[in-house]
């Protein structure tokens, strides 16, 4: 943009200059005109700052690569070609690029770029390629750990499990480091609170467990479950821009239906009473649709795009979710913006402890992330545990629990339905148990 200063031309002198340097690679197009100007660079340094690996950068009207090393022994791509060949791609926003331009910026022969796209096709990449053009990424939904995206920590992906958290678990307790993802495309025997099974049809819904190791007490682990909940509204809001309401404690709604459960689970140090690690299970329905689900649950559960297609991918919507959920970690400090999303509060409510069964009205969410409810008298209540539905009105009508964000804190709406009443719940702390 009218760059002060001399251009860098894409000759085989200038890249192999830059590439003892560890520095940018300019790869000129078919056109002799198109090069690499200071403004270009200057981009991809940005990005690159934000991302201290192997970066691309392309201009799709010119089709200049930009090719920015980390380190020197970057050059030889070797294993990393996938993942740069789908950074490029990525990159140019669905334009063209030709095998040789990516041959030449990558540093492998045309041959290795094919056979690197072949891999993002088996992976549920929709790649076109034309001859004279090259090939542009279009879509599909890939599931691969390069499909999840910049992540601090390790990430195993599965086409099957039994399921995620009994997977993460044992990973935990092998020493497993804070961050470590899990993230499966099927559970055959996903669990749900109490024991529940939880309905994870193939391929279409986000299924993903967490292990997390805060400086946190078992009496506060809560707090991780209504921090998981809330990254799981920020993150589809983010990517599909539909705002989800969660019920007290682990459950998230849209269109009056069950979208998404959590299950947290943990090890607990029984002399310090310090959790040693967490694992925080989440299952969001994405393009599940009734005839996916048992008869007893097609009512009750939804999904955000039953049937499909959805607009991002389930390894980038994990990806968002996880990010957001360590972005949270240690503090927990998004109480707050849980209580604006929760819907509860204000209404009668069935409370079961297990003990008994009673009728309440929900007052509202304590500190501690607790539901307060007044039962009949007057007695007040801080439930840490059990489960609550909320009951039909006097008049047997339906109720319709509406929550308006507050404009001076996030400046936006969000209103809810509950048509059938089946709400979550949470259990109590134990030593490797459900909380």
């Amino acid at each position: 943009r009218n760059a002060k200063g001399p251009t860098i031309r894409g000759n085989n002198n200038d890249r192999r200059q830059w590439r003892k340097q560890g520095g940018v690679v300019g790869a000129a197009a078919s056109n002799p005109q198109v090069h690499c100007t200071k403004w270009m660079l200057g981009a991809a340094t940005r990005h690159w700052r934000k991302a201290p690996e192997r970066f691309f950068f392309c201009n799709a009207s010119s089709y200049a690569i930009l090719l920015l090393y980390y380190k020197k022994e970057a050059v030889s791509m070797g294993g990393s070609t996938k993942q740069a060949l789908l950074q490029a791609l990525s990159a140019a926003e669905g334009a063209y690029i030709s095998g040789q331009q990516l041959a030449e910026a990558l540093g492998v022969s045309r041959a290795a770029v094919h056979k690197a796209a072949q891999a993002l096709s088996a992976q549920g990449y929709a790649l076109d390629s034309a001859p004279r053009r090259g090939y542009r990424l279009a879509g599909g939904d890939p599931f691969c750990a390069e499909a999840v995206g910049p992540y601090p920590a390790p990430i195993h992906i599965y086409d099957t499990l039994q399921s995620s958290n009994l997977t993460a678990k044992q990973l935990a307790l092998g020493g497993a480091p804070h961050g470590t993802l899990v993230l499966t495309a099927h559970q055959k025997a996903g669990r749900g609170r109490l024991g529940r099974r939880f309905e994870s049809p193939a391929g279409k819904g986000v299924y993903l467990s967490l292990i997390l190791r805060p400086t946190l007490s078992a009496a506060d682990a809560q707090s991780a479950t209504i921090s998981a909940a809330v990254a799981v509204a920020r993150a589809v809001k983010a990517l599909c821009g539909l705002e989800l309401g969660i019920k007290w404690v682990n459950d998230l709604y849209y269109q009056g239906r069950k979208v998404c459960g959590i299950l947290t689970e943990a090890g607990t140090d029984m002399e310090s009473g310090q959790l040693e690690w967490l694992v925080v299970g989440i299952g969001l329905n994405l393009t599940t649709s009734p005839a996916d689900w048992p008869e007893e649950l097609a009512r009750t559960a939804g999904s955000l795009y039953p049937g499909g297609p959805a607009p991002v991918s389930r390894a980038v919507l994990a990806g968002a979710i996880a990010r957001e959920l360590l972005s949270l970690c240690p503090a927990f400090d998004c109480l707050d913006e849980y209580r604006v999303r929760c819907f509860v509060p204000g209404h009668w409510v069935t409370v079961c402890t297990g003990a008994e069964t009673y009728a309440a009205k929900a007052l509202s969410i304590d500190d501690a992330g607790r539901l307060v409810v007044e039962r009949e008298g007057g007695r007040q209540i801080a439930l840490q545990h059990g489960e609550v539905s909320i009951r039909p009105t006097r008049t047997g009508g339906v109720i319709f629990p509406i929550v308006f964000y507050r404009s001076d804190v996030f400046n936006r709406s969000l209103r809810t339905a509950d048509r059938h009443h089946r709400f979550a719940d949470v259990d109590g702390h134990r030593c490797q148990s459900r909380i």
